[in-house]
């Protein structure tokens, strides 16, 4: 199952469990950078840019997703792609050993 992180809290709370994936979209570096799914505990995904992308611009150009499902956010999102860092920690990017659960 995927869930929308919408709070700094939530995020900091998955970010703390450091299992599962969090799956980011932008709309305005669709062609480039585009969509990416990381691992929750890369070091690319960080507070101060949740803040900006979901609190300050109040999702106008993206959102941020939790889920323990890696194949499943590739699949729901439209040109997701894998983050490059991430892929070089790779061991299975499939599912997550760690259930988490964001009250939404």
């Amino acid at each position: 199952m995927i869930y929308e992180v919408t709070t700094l809290e939530e995020f900091q709370r998955i970010k703390k469990n450091g299992g599962g994936f969090i799956a980011i979209t932008d709309s305005k570096l669709v062609n480039t950078r585009g969509n990416r799914v990381h691992k929750v505990s890369c070091y690319t995904v960080k507070e101060k840019d949740f803040i900006q992308k979901v609190e300050t611009n109040n999702k106008t150009n993206g959102e941020y997703f939790f889920t323990d499902d890696y194949k499943e956010t590739m699949s729901k999102f439209k040109n997701m792609s894998e983050c490059k860092i991430c892929l070089k920690q790779k061991n299975k990017l499939t599912k997550s050993k760690y259930l988490f659960s964001v009250e939404v």
